[in-house]
């Protein structure tokens, strides 16, 4: 998911930065959501990645919800907790 490398320099926010902050930024839960937008008009492959993260959402909404007990949401919780710190 690399930028042009010519304009990379030029870009306040890096490719990684789109990618921590997708879900964020698709949610609206921003507060500066206009420097991603920038690096997303200079960036094809943070657009794309942004497209497919977006489709993929929509494809989870259609699907029917499942209750989860409190001991699966606890378990949930700890394995993203235990990945996030892991990264």
């Amino acid at each position: 998911m690399a930028c042009d490398p010519s304009k990379q320099d030029t870009l306040k926010v890096r490719c990684r930065e789109v990618a921590k902050w997708a879900s964020a930024y698709l949610d609206e839960h921003m507060h500066d959501s206009g420097k991603i937008a920038l690096h997303l008009t200079a960036c094809a492959g943070c657009s794309a990645y942004l497209d497919q993260i977006a489709t993929v959402r929509q494809a989870l909404r259609t699907l029917p919800s499942v209750a989860l007990g409190l001991e699966q949401r606890k378990r949930l919780r700890q394995a993203f907790a235990a990945r996030y710190q892991s990264h």
